[in-house]
């Protein structure tokens, strides 16, 4: 496993943490997302 690859993960996890602070927010961008793609 790379350095890079590394640094991939923990940039995933900050998002992720981020992005389940914003749960709500997240619901409602996927699901604009799933309208925006039918």
């Amino acid at each position: 496993m790379t350095l890079g690859h590394m640094q991939q993960d923990i940039n995933w996890s900050k998002c992720m943490s981020s992005l389940s602070m914003n749960k709500m927010k997240l619901e409602h961008l996927m699901y604009a997302l799933h309208a925006c793609l039918m």
